[in-house]
């Protein structure tokens, strides 16, 4: 999993999801918290979901759902989607018979929080960076994506075709 520090994955202009992090002296995910209206208030960062301790430390690294995982992680996740009472079939003709389908949903790091926390599945090593999460939640933030990725191709930092170099 790549971990962002909370500072450089959360937008001035409005509450995200993230997963608050704890990493252990190994590298390896000890914990993940998913928190849900994550924003800034002022310097500090805090979470309106409703928990208790709302206040998040900005220097922890938070999951933005980049991961690479083993084949072995499959039936971990097709356990717990099986288990959640979600109906894909249903789904999947409420939506070809035009009708509004709920907003339930199975959330990866809920699988991956109960993978850690049983301890019986493959451990998760956590790749932190400094680098500044460039991600479209809102139609607001393509803007201050294309921008940032501009400067990022002036300044060599990225190159100017993605695929560049690749054979």
């Amino acid at each position: 999993m790549v971990g962002f520090r909370l500072p450089s994955s959360v937008a001035i202009d409005g509450p995200v999801t993230r997963g608050i992090c704890t990493v252990g002296p190994d590298g390896l995910l000890a914990s993940l918290d998913e928190r849900c209206h994550v924003g800034r208030q002022g310097n500090a960062f805090r979470s309106d979901d409703g928990r208790e301790s709302q206040a998040i430390a900005g220097d922890v690294p938070a999951s933005v759902n980049p991961w690479g995982f083993h084949k072995s992680i499959w039936p971990v996740y097709h356990e717990v989607v099986d288990t959640s009472g979600l109906d894909g079939e249903a789904r999947l003709a409420e939506v070809a018979a035009g009708r509004e389908i709920s907003s339930s949903e199975v959330l990866f790091p809920e699988v991956i929080t109960t993978m850690v926390d049983d301890g019986t599945e493959q451990p998760v090593r956590v790749l932190t960076t400094e680098d500044k999460l460039l991600g479209v939640t809102r139609a607001s933030d393509l803007r201050v994506v294309r921008a940032e990725l501009g400067r990022q191709v002036a300044f060599g930092i990225r190159p100017d075709a993605v695929w560049a170099g690749v054979a």
